[in-house]
Formats: structure tokens, C-alpha cells, sequence
């Protein structure tokens, strides 16, 4: 016999969802139409009977109770003592039925772990077209092994991301070339070539230093946006200027963005 959960088994339930593991989960449909769009015609999609057949969902059940939970006037789960794994699997879940009222709150708590996760978050902003998050996630990514990124993205998004890692570098390498050959900017120069992606590590620093991180950053996009006209407008006033040198022409080594269209 099927196991019912615990938190969600109302006697008075009108439909009954089963998770990938079986385990059921009594429900009431009026929950399921008002919180979520995929749920709206749960209605009509079941034949009333006394005990109508349970409906099938891929989710594992600890991601379909925390889905649920969004659905009823309780205690929302807090998402920041989930392991990352599962907020993904949540965060996949509620953007494909729907929940409006965990949309944002996922979205956030994916973008938390966009340094230690950047593949993944990755792969999850380009399938529900988060472009800024999956700039960020891209740029982050530039520190990740090309084997780890074959094994996490899918085949068309690694052969694009292959091109954004070699555009990348090479953009950072000839910053930092020009930035050494200021003698206030050497120390910073030094810390930055012992990282795999100074641009995103020392963001800050070199930022400071001229504004070098974010040229950087505007000027490679992986993802197209109403946020590239700032590159633009940033590479034809000048790009980057460094600031132990505000007399001599200008110090950009950028001459027009590089952007990187998926």
C-alpha cells in the first residue's frame, strides 16, 4: 500500500499527486488552481470519483512537500538551509508549474550560490531566461575546469561557453599586461595572475584601481541584454581609465565590447 504524507493528507482532499518515490499527497484543488498557472485546470484534468487515480509527477517528495507548502496559509520552508541540490530541484519545480509566490524567493536563493555553483545556476538561468543572473553565473564560471563544464552543460550551451571562456581570458590576460605596466598597480597584478578569474575574485580591487573588473565584465556578456548598451557606451567614451594616470590618452585597452551572444 502507498504511503501518504504526513504534513499533506486531509481527509476531505480532492485530488491526490504522487511523487517520482510514490509517496501520495492529499490535496485540495482549489489550493492548487489559486497558487499555481500549471495547476489552474487541475479540475478539469481528473474525472471526479470516489478515489480517483493519483497524479503522476517527476519531483522527488521532499521537493513536492516544500512545493506544497507554498500552496497553503502556513510557515513558508526557509530556503536558506537547503542543500544546494535541492533548492535546485525546487527552484526547477516552481518554474515549471507555476508557483508565483516561490518564483522570486528561488531565484534569490539560486543567485546566493551563483560563486560556489556557477555551472548550475548557469544552466538554470538560460532555461528560464534570467539573463542578468546568467551573466553573472557565466562570468563566475571562468574559473571552472573545461571537464567540469562538459560534464555540467548541455552540449550546445558548453560549445558556446567554450568560445565566452577563450574571449574571457584573453581579455583579462591583456588587461592585467596593461595594468603591469603601472608600478602602483604591480602588487595587484601579481595576486591576480595566481587566480583563475581575477576579473570576478578581486572585482573589487580592480575596480578601484580603475574601473578594470567592470569593463571587463559589461564588455563580456554571455548573454545578450538591455544591459549591453552600457558596454557600448562604456568602450566608445573610453572604457577603463586608470586612475594613477589621469593626464596621459587614455588607458582602455578595450576599443569596442566584446559581446557574446547565445
Amino acid at each position: 500500500m502507498a504511503q501518504i504524507s504526513s504534513r499533506f493528507c486531509a481527509p476531505d482532499a480532492d485530488i491526490t499527486l504522487s511523487s517520482s518515490s510514490g509517496l501520495l499527497f492529499r490535496v485540495h484543488r482549489k489550493n492548487l488552481e489559486t497558487h499555481s498557472s500549471a495547476f489552474g485546470s487541475a479540475s478539469a484534468a481528473t474525472v471526479a470519483q470516489p478515489e480517483p487515480e493519483p497524479v503522476a509527477l517527476t519531483e522527488p517528495s521532499d521537493v513536492l512537500e516544500l512545493v506544497l507548502q507554498f500552496m497553503y496559509p502556513q510557515p513558508q520552508p526557509d530556503l536558506r538551509a537547503l542543500e544546494f541540490r535541492t533548492l535546485a530541484t525546487l527552484a526547477e519545480a516552481v518554474e515549471k508549474y507555476e508557483v508565483y509566490s516561490a518564483l522570486t524567493l528561488c531565484r534569490s536563493q539560486m543567485e546566493s550560490f551563483v560563486c560556489a555553483h556557477p555551472l548550475e545556476v548557469l544552466v538554470y538561468a538560460l532555461r528560464h531566461g534570467h539573463t542578468n543572473l546568467a551573466n553573472e553565473a557565466a562570468q563566475q564560471s571562468m574559473r571552472c575546469g573545461v571537464v567540469e563544464a562538459m560534464d555540467i552543460l548541455p552540449p550546445e550551451t558548453f560549445r558556446d561557453w567554450i568560445a565566452y571562456y577563450e574571449r574571457w581570458h584573453r581579455a583579462t590576460a591583456k588587461s592585467l599586461g596593461y595594468m603591469a605596466t603601472f608600478p602602483k598597480h604591480v602588487p595587484l597584478v601579481q595576486k591576480c595572475t595566481a587566480d583563475p578569474n581575477p576579473a570576478c575574485t578581486f572585482r573589487a580591487e580592480l575596480d578601484a584601481a580603475g574601473g578594470w573588473s567592470r569593463a571587463i565584465c559589461e564588455m563580456n556578456l554571455f548573454v545578450l541584454s538591455t544591459d549591453s548598451r552600457r558596454a557600448t557606451k562604456l568602450a566608445a567614451t573610453g572604457g577603463a581609465q586608470c586612475r594613477c594616470t589621469p593626464r596621459q590618452p587614455d588607458c582602455s585597452i578595450f576599443a569596442r565590447p566584446a559581446v557574446f551572444s547565445f
